[in-house]
Parts: C-alpha cells; structure tokens; sequence
C-alpha cells in the first residue's frame, strides 16, 4: 500500500491520498508500505519523483533486481517505470516514520470490519475499563454466551515519561474520530488511534481541573479547536468562565464568562454534532435549556428543548449510532424515552421526534453515557439495573451483556460511539 503526500497536509479519506498536491518548488513524495502489492485497487498512478520506504526487500530488489529470479519477468517493466522520473530516489525509513501508508492499510481493514458489523446489527464502540481504552463490538440482537467482546485496545504512550509508560485516560470526548483525552493526572491530549497522531495541549494560564468541562469541535473550514468551561463558586448560580485553544496558534485565548447559565453538575455531558459542541444547561432562572457552541463564530447559541420536556426528567445527551444526530434520555416513573433532534437552526428553533417508549425496570441516572440505535428501536447503556458497571443493558431488548475483559476487577467508566477516521491533527 502506498500514500502519496507532501509536507504540510495529508487526507483525511484514503481515495485522497493517491492524487498528490505539489506546492511551488516541492517534489511530491510517495511512501510505499511493506503490505504493498499490484493487485490492490488503489495502486498504480502515482505522480511521485521521491520515493520512500520502510521495507529492506523492496531496497534490494530496485538495487539489485537480477538477484531476485521471481522479479525478472518485471525488469524490463522497471526500468522502463524509472526512467519516466527525472530524479528517483528509494531511501529505507523507520517502520514508525511510516505512519501515512501504515494507517491506510489498517484504515482499510478496520472499516471493512465495522461495515460487516453495522450489516449484522452491531455496535462499534469505544470502552474505557481500567483507565484503558478499548474497542469492542456489541450485537443488539444476539450475543455470544451473554458476552461483550473486546476486539483491540487502543494504547496511547507518554511521551514525557523515561519508561514510556502507558498513559491512563480519565475521560473522552469523541468528534470525527478524534479522541480529546483527559489524563488521570489532568493533562490533555488529541488522539487519532488509528493514524496513531497525538497532540498533547499546553497548559492554560490557569491549571486542569478535574471539575473542568472539555470539548472538539471544528470549524466550517474544518479547523479544529478546543472549548474549556471552568465553573466557580459553591452555590448556583456558578460562574461559568470559557476559553478556546486554537491549534493554529497553540495557544489558549478567554471567550468570556457569565453567570447567566451553567452546567449542573449531575447533568454534565457535552456532545459533538457537524462540528458543534451541545450541553444540557441551566438558567439563573431555574430553567433548564440546550446550549451549544459554534467553533465557526466562537460564540454561544442556545436551542429549544421540546414544548412539554418539563412533564419529564431530561437526563443526559447522547448521539444516535447512524446519522450522528443529536437526542436526550427522559424518565417519567418507569417510562424511558428517547427524544432525537431531526433540525436544529442557527436561530435556536428545532424539532424534535420520540423514539418508542421503552416500559421496563432500569435505574435511570443523570449524566449517564448510553448509545441509541434508531433503526433497532434500542438502548445501551452501562450497568446491570444500574447496580454492576461490568455489564451493558439494552433497552428494548431488556438484556444485560457482561464485558468480557482479561481484568474482571475493572470495570467499564465510559461508553462513547466511535467512527474511525484518517483526519489529521492539525
């Protein structure tokens, strides 16, 4: 498999990456994975004149092709292909320096996987057990002796210790296959898994907290930033203070602050949708109300809830699995509805549609994470009756599945939808 780029950018879908951008006086330049071979359908066409590679046979081969009996019906072939280039060039690099071409073999297979799971009713999420993240496949339907099974784990290494230790996330906020990571020791990381891209944030003037909201969005030009709320005071309302990191500059700027809303505690889940970050507020008036931020004007927008959304306990956020559109999860005594947000404007106006109401005995609590399946009519959501976080419960199929994980003293903090993706980290 090979990737053709330059210096400054890259794809952000693997159909982009065989048409490289030439910029004024910079050859474009091709890195040829080992995993490389002619009957893949993305190869050929390559307007390279720099080439480079993590694999030594290749090397030898181009040096010294006589040697190698299998490849002498293709000399002639070569030699021909060389001569086209004014100037060639197959120096071997580092297997870690090879990232691009790597990750496209591992971008193809993942996705082939995922849309054979989406065809037989499966779930690809992302499981923070143990402070680890993990990738696991959960069937709505059917399950394998009452299991959720673990695929991958997803290990992010600290640059910044001796050991290369493995670093524990304490919280994820996922938007286009980016992971914005908090650490157990309240730092702060962008994370691609699958390209293996991190960016660690630099520190504000004013120190992480644990009490600290974070999210990633980006904006209409498809720029990505970073939004951080602080709330102080003991008593509502807070003071909400708010800053933007932009990855342009590397550095953090103040939006602004207020007392005018804030975000309770018990209902602090923020969401990422078409680049925009969306939170369950709350007004000095004792209203409770959805928030959003708009990456594009850096300001704050608010939405309108459904007309009789004070009949009913809103609970947390969340993102339907197949369009990503955002909902909220409602109890009203043992009632369990899901509401999904079909248009949402600038203007705050929205529309709202109700999933089926699910009638069974589940503890429902605030700011739960749960993932919501449109087409299947389901719920998933962490806990067994909301007692054990070693198990998923699906809503509408009123089934508990246990993780299935080589640590049963860990259990599972986090559950988040995941989509993989080649984006870049500015």
């Amino acid at each position: 498999m090979g990737g053709c780029t330059n210096s400054d950018s890259g794809p952000s879908d693997p159909s982009d990456t065989m048409v490289p951008s030439v910029n004024p006086g910079q050859d474009p330049y091709c890195q040829l994975d080992r995993s490389w071979k002619a009957s893949d359908p993305n190869s050929g066409g390559v307007a390279c004149q720099s080439f480079e590679t993590d694999c030594a046979d290749l090397i030898a081969m181009t040096q010294a092709p006589k040697d190698w009996h299998a490849f002498s019906n293709l000399l002639d072939n070569f030699l021909l292909l060389r001569g086209i280039f004014p100037h060639f060039s197959l120096p071997k690099i580092s297997r870690s320096s090879n990232l691009r071409a790597d990750c496209l073999v591992r971008w193809k297979a993942l996705i082939k996987d995922v849309r054979l799971a989406e065809t037989h009713s499966h779930a690809t999420v992302i499981m923070l057990i143990g402070f680890r993240v993990y990738l696991a496949s959960v069937n709505l339907h059917e399950s394998y002796r009452n299991m959720v099974l673990v695929t991958d784990q997803f290990r992010l290494k600290d640059p910044f210790s001796k050991s290369s230790e493995e670093v524990k996330i304490r919280d994820i906020f996922h938007c286009d296959g980016l992971l914005l990571c908090t650490t157990r020791d309240i730092r702060l990381v962008v994370w691609n898994p699958y390209s293996r891209e991190t960016r660690w944030i630099l520190q504000p003037r004013s120190s992480y907290r644990t009490s600290d909201y974070f999210a990633l969005g980006k904006t209409s030009c498809n720029k990505y930033k970073i939004l951080r709320m602080q709330q102080f005071g003991e008593g509502i309302p807070y003071l909400l203070k708010s800053e933007i990191y932009d990855f342009t500059s590397s550095s953090w700027r103040f939006v602004g602050k207020t007392r005018d809303c804030f975000i309770l505690p018990w209902k602090g889940r923020v969401m990422s949708v078409n680049g925009n970050t969306y939170w369950l507020a709350y007004s000095k008036h004792n209203v409770d109300f959805l928030q959003s931020f708009d990456y594009s004007t850096e300001s704050f927008r608010s939405a309108s809830l459904p007309e009789d959304h004070h009949s009913y306990q809103v609970c947390s956020l969340s993102v339907t699995r197949e369009e990503q559109q955002l909902c909220f999860l409602t109890k009203v005594e043992r009632r369990i509805n899901v509401r999904i947000a079909t248009r949402i404007e600038s203007n705050g106006s929205a529309s709202w549609i109700k999933l089926a109401c699910i009638h069974q005995p589940f503890f429902v609590c605030n700011a739960m994470d749960f993932l919501v399946d449109k087409e299947n009519q389901v719920v998933v959501c962490r806990g067994k009756n909301g007692v054990s976080n070693k198990f998923l419960h699906i809503l509408g199929e009123n089934k508990s599945i246990q993780v299935h994980h080589h640590d049963d003293k860990s259990e599972c903090s986090l559950l988040v939808n995941y989509v993989p993706s080649l984006v870049q980290i500015q």
